[in-house]
C-alpha cells in the first residue's frame, strides 16, 4: 500500500511537471506562426480580441502599444486548455504580421484546446470578409 502511494505521488508530480502557463507562450514569438494580413493594425487587433472571446479565451495580459495579447483557454471535457500568444507588427499602413504561439496546458493531453493555427484559420475569414 506504501508503495502504491509513493508511485501515485510521483506520477502526479511528473504529471503536474509538464504543465505550460502564460509564462510558457510568453518567449514563443520566434517560434510562433506567422502570417501576413491585408488590413490594419486596428482591425487585427479588435478581430484577435472577439476571437478570443468567440473561443472563450480569457485574455490575461494585453499591451497595444507592444501589439500583444496573451490568452488562456479553460479545461473543457476533452482538454486540460491552453494558452496562447499574439503579436501583431505592422508592416505598412495596410499590412500586418500576426504571429501566433500556443501551448497545451499539459504536454500529456491528447486532444488541443485552441491553437495558433485556429487563430489563423479565422482571423484569415474576418479579414476577406473585408
Amino acid at each position: 500500500m506504501k508503495t502504491k502511494l509513493i508511485m501515485l505521488f510521483i506520477l502526479s508530480i511528473l504529471f503536474l511537471s509538464c504543465a505550460s502557463s502564460i509564462e510558457s507562450v510568453r518567449d514563443g514569438k520566434e517560434s510562433g506562426e506567422s502570417v501576413v494580413y491585408k488590413t490594419t493594425f486596428e482591425n487585427a487587433w479588435a478581430y484577435v480580441k472577439k476571437i478570443f472571446k468567440e473561443e472563450g479565451v480569457t485574455i490575461k495580459e494585453i499591451n497595444k502599444d507592444q501589439g500583444s495579447i496573451f490568452g488562456e483557454q479553460s479545461a473543457t471535457l476533452v482538454n486540460y486548455g491552453s494558452y496562447i500568444g499574439v503579436w501583431i507588427d505592422e508592416v505598412n499602413d495596410n499590412e500586418v504580421n500576426v504571429i501566433a504561439y500556443s501551448k497545451r496546458a499539459l504536454a500529456t493531453q491528447l486532444a488541443s484546446g485552441f491553437s495558433a493555427s485556429d487563430l489563423h484559420e479565422k482571423l484569415k475569414v474576418y479579414v476577406d470578409a473585408e
